[in-house]
Parts: structure tokens; sequence; C-alpha cells
């Protein structure tokens, strides 16, 4: 019987993941601040590295891009440096930090793992980035290159008096334009819609070139890093991470194994409504949760329709079904990463007892 319940499972889920319109939460749409880079190493000779964590739990197919080409203040990315494009293949928690390395003299994917080494979920597309060793910097991104929605950046070169006489700092970074004169590989502006210390870090002094560093990472003792919004103001801030010119680059660390996010990332709520087709809840419907394990768990709507899991397990795939003995409904596949809401299921037909009169 049990082997029997398996295969059936096994066939369910196959034939849900068939029908693409029924994924919830296809990709995450991410913002500024929504990651955080935690560790930048590119003084490793033909090795380069870097490592971030997710501030926000993202859902299979989220798309996330990686460039060290400069943003001009004109609006637009400089040519000619790389791009690596990381997508998703499952659900993964806010707080878990991945890490990038690859060669970058023989241009390769890179190594995308996360913080206990293990493979993390992610198909890979571009070469490592070459990060320059005179300044340089990595900017993450959705969208297109015409058009990118910027999450975070990290940028660790310091120019005293520019081709256009300004200095670098907190505020504009290098304040690149698009002349030529300033169309550096290793110089760019502040991304649009970042802002340092509260999105985005430089690292650096103002007018002070022995403050550019060639690696850095964050400080996992730094303080309280268990709550976002702490989090947050202290991973922004470079006086909360060390910094060294050369490799072994000792007490660097990429990536950092810190416990982002600790207490919240073992498990999380899935919740919603069952509704007629003309938005009235349905009392008394079951929902049931099942993993990929055949495992279940169910929950009866409320005479309204409301339904809740408790106590789910973030980072999985689940079937979710509705029971009802006047209305049926289809499952759909949910990969839940982070609480979810409004997970609704409105009914795909008439109720029985009309439809026979």
């Amino acid at each position: 019987m049990n082997s029997v319940r398996t295969s059936i499972m096994a066939l369910l889920f196959v034939a849900i993941f068939a029908v693409g319109s029924l994924v919830v939460n296809a990709q995450t749409t991410l913002v500024a601040g929504d990651i955080a880079f935690t560790g930048y190493i590119s003084a490793q000779g033909t090795t380069d590295e870097f490592s971030f964590v997710l501030l926000k739990a993202v859902t299979t197919g989220t798309v996330i891009n990686f460039t060290d080409n400069g943003w001009l203040t004109s609006g637009a990315f400089r040519s000619g440096e790389g791009t690596t494009t990381l997508t998703f293949t499952s659900g993964v928690a806010a707080g878990t930090e991945i890490k990038l390395i690859g060669n970058t003299v023989v241009p390769e994917l890179p190594t995308v793992t996360l913080a206990s080494g293990a493979p993390a979920p992610v198909t890979r597309v571009g070469n490592m980035l070459s990060l320059s060793t005179v300044g340089d910097q990595i900017l993450a991104y959705q969208g297109t290159v015409a058009s990118p929605t910027f999450i975070s950046a990290i940028h660790m070169n310091v120019e005293v008096n520019n081709p256009a006489g300004n200095s670098s700092g907190a505020a504009n970074w290098d304040n690149l334009a698009s002349s030529p004169a300033q169309n550096s590989t290793n110089a760019s502006a502040l991304p649009v819609g970042l802002t340092s210390g509260t999105t985005a870090i430089w690292v650096g002094v103002p007018g002070d070139s022995a403050s550019e560093f060639n690696n850095g990472s964050f400080i996992c003792t730094s303080g309280n890093i268990t709550t976002l919004a702490s989090l947050k103001a202290l991973i922004y801030n470079q006086t909360n991470w060390n910094k060294s010119e050369v490799f072994p680059a000792t007490p660097v660390v990429c990536p950092t194994g810190c416990a982002y996010l600790a207490p919240s990332a073992a498990s999380v709520s899935v919740s919603g409504r069952v509704l007629t087709s003309d938005g009235r809840g349905i009392r008394n419907a079951i929902v049931v949760l099942t993993n990929s394990q055949g495992t279940s768990q169910s929950a009866r709507t409320s005479s309204f329709g409301y339904y809740r899991f408790d106590g789910v397990q973030a980072g999985e795939t689940y079937v979710m079904s509705v029971a009802s003995k006047q209305y049926q409904f289809t499952p759909r596949v949910v990969s839940v990463a982070d609480e979810l809401t409004g997970v609704d299921f409105v009914a795909d037909s008439p109720e029985y007892g009309k439809s026979l009169k």
C-alpha cells in the first residue's frame, strides 16, 4: 500500500509540474536591500570569489544577475566586463549565504555553494567575474541590462581626483560619467535606487588611496544578526568588515558562515482561502499539504473559507489540494521558501447539486 501511495504521489508531482501555469510564485521580485554582500576576494591569483546572503526568501525560478560592469551617471552600464546569472531551482530561505568562486584567467562557470559547502540549488550562465586588484565592484540586479532593478552592490575602489576632479565617497562612489576619460574598468557611480549604508556598501575613506583593499568580509560578531532590521544596519556598514590587501586574506573569510536570521529559517506558515467562483468562502473544506515524500497534513476551512498551516518546513516543494463535497479544485505545486499568505483556491466546477438540476 505504501509503495502504491508513493507511486501515486510521484505521478501527481510530475503531472502538476508539467503545467507551468499552476506553479505559485514562479519568481520572487526583489527590491533594493533584499540581498547583501558578505565577502569579496580579488587577490587570490587566478581565482576570485564573492558571497552574499538572501535577506528575503526566494522561490523556484528567481533570477539574480551579478556584474562587475560599472554604472555610469548617464544611467547605463559600462560594457566590456562580465555578468553571471543565477536561477534558483528550488525555494531558498532568507538568511541563506551563497558563495561564487572560479578561475578568471581561464574563464569558467563559477562554482556556487552554500555556506556549508554543499552545492547551491541554482543554474548558472556566464563566467566567473574577474575582480581587479586595483579596485572593482559587483552590482546585483534583476531585469535586463537596458532596464535593471538593482538589488544590492559592493564597491571596493578609492579614486583621488579622478579625471572629473572627483574623489570616491559613499554618497556617489566614483561619480563615473560617460565620457571616455572616465570610462574605467575599476570605477563605478552608485547604481540608481541604491544607498550606501542602507542597501549597498562602499569600502574606503574619501581622499585616502591607501584605504582601498582587495579583500573584505563581514564580521559575524558585529551584533545581532538574527533580525532583519538589525542585520541590515550592521552588514551595510563597512566598520563591521574585516579588510586585507593580500591573500591568504585572514581574517577575511568567504563565505562568512554567520548564522544569519537563524531563528526564522526553520519553519513557516502557509495560509489562504477556499472560494466559490463568485468569491464566497467555502466552509468545512479540507486543504491537504503533501511533501515530495508523500507525507501529508490537513486543515479544515473556517465558516468564511480561511485555512492555515503552521510549522511548514521551508525550502521544500509541496502539492496542495482541496476536498469538498460540493466543489472541485485543481491541485497545485507550491515552493515554500518563506511565509506564504493568500494561497487561495477557487472552485473550478459548479456545485454538484445545481449541475444535476
